[in-house]
């Protein structure tokens, strides 16, 4: 899925902030809103920008938006080619007068890109244009003369002059990065009605295939599998690639709906801890534990496969607090129902942040994309994994 755009969002309060490429599948638009503690109702897209070189927005502010409706223009646009995505520039300068545009707006243009009547030319100025007009034989008054008489007149021809008549003649208009002419209002294409992406039934998925002999891919020949799935469903896929075993197979495409184990499977081999993992991911679903289980993982600068099944065994040692952004949240949350003298005024005159981070680093507390990670032992969920490694002996002989 190539990535159009980028979108900054917001909770319902305006204060915590995450940002997303679209278009995104449910699970990635799930995550963003996951880091804001928010729904899609209750969120709002504040800005947005493209990431591909037509600027489709035109310079102009996107007005505040459903993440799901901009996600539907962002899908619409990875559609379009190169030359329409010119058209649907030209198309937003010309049409969208204000300095700000709304969703609906633009996917509107999106729809009438391919419907409208409309001349597009990639030229920027009146000389490019009467060139243009020139080369491709557009200048009715030289229709009717002999070859050598208009072959005389192009070499002597003002082009910037013919594009400049040309323009006014057209009513046509310089933008985006060419020159259009719209010969036709614009259709009231959008009703207001799109696609919401729907949450996929699968942790991971994989396309399997026999391993090749040599050097030559066999990807032409996969085998869909999506995990959790029992004993019996793996033979059939493993088999139906013309394999006995898992190990007899490589995987061309690997998929994860969760976004922090999109590279933790590199063999077959470990097939079957993926699938492990997979229905502990399932299990957590039906708890509520995936930001939770997300946060922990976001700890680790790297980890593996075995670390990613690892984690899944703590998740009862640990309570993720939403409440609490800032160091400076936490102590104060801390202190709340602590009951003390001249409370309020220790507040006035404590370093809340100061105090916040040194009690976070005495309590074990880490900060994460998901919320404050809190260890009821005190501990950081590294500590407790190196803790809990066996301790390797040397017996002297």
């Amino acid at each position: 899925m190539k990535k159009v755009m980028q979108a900054e969002l917001c909770n319902k309060s305006g204060k915590l902030y995450a940002n997303i490429e679209l278009p995104a599948t449910f699970e990635e638009m799930k995550d963003c809103l996951e880091k804001i503690h928010s729904t899609s109702e209750d969120s709002k897209v504040i800005s947005a920008e493209c990431l591909i070189e037509y600027d489709l927005l035109a310079e102009k502010a996107l007005e505040p938006c459903s993440l799901y409706e901009l996600n539907h223009f962002a899908a619409l646009v990875e559609n379009l080619d190169e030359v329409d995505q010119q058209r649907f520039e030209a198309l937003t300068a010309i049409t969208c007068k204000n300095d700000t545009v709304t969703i609906s707006e633009l996917i509107n243009l999106a729809m009438n890109v391919n419907e409208i009547d409309m001349h597009y030319i990639p030229v920027l100025n009146d000389k490019e244009l009467g060139n243009f007009y020139i080369d491709n034989e557009f200048v009715s008054q030289l229709d009717n003369l002999p070859t050598e008489k208009a072959n005389w007149l192009l070499s002597h021809i003002d082009s910037e002059k013919v594009g400049k008549e040309m323009r006014e003649q057209e009513n046509g208009i310089y933008c985006g990065r060419g020159y259009a002419v719209v010969n036709e209002e614009l259709k009231q294409l959008y009703n207001g009605n799109f696609p919401v992406p729907q949450p996929k039934n699968y942790v991971f998925r994989l396309e399997i295939a026999k391993a090749p002999i040599g050097d030559i891919p066999n990807d032409e020949h996969t085998v869909t599998l999506t995990l959790p799935a029992n004993n019996t469903n793996i033979i059939t896929a493993v088999k139906k690639a013309g394999a006995s075993t898992p190990q007899e197979c490589v995987f061309y495409e690997y998929e994860s709906t969760i976004p922090q184990l999109e590279e933790v499977f590199y063999d077959m081999s470990d097939l079957y801890t993926l699938n492990e993992l997979a229905r502990k991911i399932e299990t957590m679903k039906a708890y509520g534990d995936i930001p939770k289980y997300k946060a922990m993982l976001s700890t680790f600068d790297k980890f593996n496969l075995q670390t990613a099944v690892e984690v899944t065994e703590y998740l009862s040692e640990f309570t993720l607090e939403c409440g609490c952004e800032t160091p400076s949240e936490y102590a104060i949350k801390m202190l709340k129902d602590i009951d003390m003298p001249l409370k309020d005024d220790l507040l006035f005159y404590l370093s809340t942040d100061g105090y916040g981070t040194a009690l976070m680093q005495k309590n074990g507390v880490e900060k994460t994309p998901y919320g404050m990670l809190v260890p009821f032992s005190g501990l950081t969920l590294s500590m407790q994994i190196e803790q809990n490694k066996p301790t390797m002996t040397m017996e002297m002989k």
